[in-house]
């Protein structure tokens, strides 16, 4: 097995000193790859070092696409760029001069430029002089220009970005050979002046200017700003007001020299953020990510073959696979998608047989996978024999002192005024991060006004924590208003995971005050908006507005208060 992680492999590399002195490429390891000898990665190998076939695997896919005129540095900075890439886990392709096969780019070229994360070309004097590379950097802005999310780093060897967008110095005199050359089509010329305007425009970097001439600090400064397109492309969206996560997310990283690690713990506890954030950190890493969320909401409704499908989906990059039944897709896993070194997440995980349908062995996925898990039963975990287990605990009580203050005063610490009021409130709500938000956004609403803290103190020590957090979390649901109580408790019952903007109509012939209403619920953590406009809601937070819909008889619009008898939602 390849491991992902320096124990399995016993090659910990301890990072120089240039190293360390850039975050970008600090992520708590070093974790080396090894080139076991698959076709993919020993292809990538020949190709860096001019010795390639030109029999790219066509199931590879690299993190980046380095185009440049051999000549000119492949043994300098070309080489020392490449293997720092690769030694912070990037799968970089570097162009092999035998793949240029004719007067056009073969289609391996096309392939690994199309599928490429990242492309970055690497302009010297003599790039312009080169066919091939003009039209590589001529496919690249093609691309952009039909995707502008496509990422293009262009950096400048011997050359400023004025001389390649003016086509100056060296690029005049190489335009004016192809310009002569009768066997090249003026139009094509023209395409190639034209890339070469728009790319100056595009954000790069510059030897001279950013590292003095020195090509050490120069590949590690290029090498970070991948790192950091990388990492924006695959994340996950995440609490910023994180306390306490640093030790178990080394933990958790260390557990990962296993190929599964299951993150164990209450409700509301953050195993969820806790997963997310190592997920962040190393999904750069794998050539394919998938995050899974609501697995046991999913599984209810029966849609685990739905999740199945996702699954497929974003390993394969294809959306037209249909499952009929959960045992159709788990065969489908177990032998179509064994070739992609693939980062999973299973989110919310409560049944043995939901691992089984979608990550039940490692061995379905390719060498170097890791699949992480986040439960509430630890039984579900232990039944995995090959599954590492993370018991999540709770903050301790300066770390939920800090969270609630970044809730209650926007600040890692309360007010003096507030100090011992603070206190009192936390040993009061206990250490579970849910509540120490929700409860820390409502009194924010508050802030400056003694009297109602106290009264909010007072309801909290009439309902322990440990009995029941549903009680807890009630104190932020009484501070709404009428018209905000029923956006929560519709959302609660049938709207978590919609487009918040397909019901704003609903709700406003209801006169409920959406957009304000909503904002409020973003306000005090009761909600969340995600990158594609649905509303999300903790689970505790979920379970709370049905148990005060069925057990308060709360009057809703009709149809759905019939609905909602109908479905016998019990709490």
């Amino acid at each position: 097995m390849d491991p992902l992680l320096p124990k399995a492999a016993g090659c910990l590399k301890k990072r120089s000193s240039s190293d360390a002195a850039d975050p970008d490429l600090e992520d708590g390891f070093s974790w080396k790859e090894n080139n076991r000898g698959n076709s993919s990665s020993a292809t990538t190998l020949l190709a860096a070092h001019g010795q390639g076939s030109g029999a790219v695997d066509p199931g590879h896919e690299f993190h980046v696409f380095l185009s440049f005129r051999g000549p000119d540095i492949r043994k300098t900075f070309a080489d020392v760029l490449y293997h720092k890439l690769i030694d912070v886990g990037v799968h970089t392709f570097l162009d092999s001069e035998k793949l240029h096969v004719g007067k056009e780019i073969g289609p391996e070229l096309m392939r690994e430029i199309n599928q490429s994360k990242i492309c970055i070309p690497i302009f010297t004097k003599c790039y312009a002089s080169s066919k091939w590379c003009l039209q590589e950097v001529t496919e690249m802005m093609k691309l952009r220009k039909e995707n502008p999310a496509r990422v293009i780093i262009p950096i400048f060897i011997d050359v400023t970005p004025d001389e390649v967008q003016h086509q100056s110095g060296s690029y005049k005199e190489a335009f004016t050979n192809h310009e002569k050359n009768l066997e090249l089509d003026p139009a094509t010329v023209r395409g190639w002046r034209d890339a070469l305007k728009e790319v100056p425009r595009l954000k790069g970097l510059e030897l001279k200017i950013e590292a003095d001439g020195k090509h050490g600090k120069f590949a590690q400064l290029v090498a970070g700003a991948v790192l950091r397109e990388l990492r924006r492309a695959w994340r996950l969206n995440e609490d910023e007001n994180l306390v306490g996560i640093d030790h178990p997310v080394k933990v958790v990283m260390e557990m990962l020299e296993k190929e599964m690690v299951g993150i164990w713990g209450a409700g509301g506890i953050g195993k969820t953020t806790l997963a997310k954030n190592v997920y962040n950190q190393i999904a750069y890493r794998f050539e394919r990510c998938c995050f899974l969320g609501d697995v046991r909401k999913n599984s209810e409704k029966g849609d685990l073959p739905k999740l199945q499908e996702k699954l497929v989906s974003e390993l394969l990059g294809q959306q037209n696979h249909h499952f009929t039944s959960t045992d159709e897709g788990t065969e489908f896993l177990k032998t179509r998608v064994g070739d992609k070194k693939a980062l999973i997440l299973l989110d919310d995980v409560d049944t043995i047989y939901q691992i089984e349908a979608l990550t039940a062995h490692p061995n379905w996925f390719g060498e170097g996978s890791r699949i992480l898990i986040t439960t509430r039963d630890q039984g579900v975990l232990k039944y995995f024999t090959w599954c590492k287990i993370y018991d999540h605990k709770p903050l301790d009580k300066h770390q939920a002192l800090q969270l609630f203050s970044k809730y209650a005063f926007r600040d890692d610490s309360p007010s003096i005024e507030f100090a011992d009021l603070s206190k009192e409130i936390v040993d009061i709500i206990g250490r579970l991060p849910l509540t120490l938000k929700t409860t820390g956004s409502t009194l924010f609403t508050f802030r400056g006004k003694k009297d109602i803290w106290e009264d909010v103190k007072n309801k909290l020590k009439k309902e322990p924590l440990h009995e029941d957090v549903r009680k807890n979390l009630m104190i932020s649901y009484e501070y709404l208003d009428d018209k905000q109580k029923m956006i929560f408790l519709e959302i609660a019952c049938f709207f978590i995971g919609e487009d918040y903007k397909t019901l704003i109509s609903m709700w406003r012939h209801w006169d409920l005050h959406p957009i304000y209403g909503i904002e409020v619920l973003k306000y005090k953590s009761l909600i969340q908006i995600d990158d594609e406009n649905k509303i999300q809601m903790h689970d505790e937070l979920r379970d709370l507005g049905r148990h005060i819909m069925w057990h308060h008889q709360v009057t809703m619009p009709v149809p759905r208060c019939r609905m909602l008898h109908s479905e016998r939602i019990t709490y």
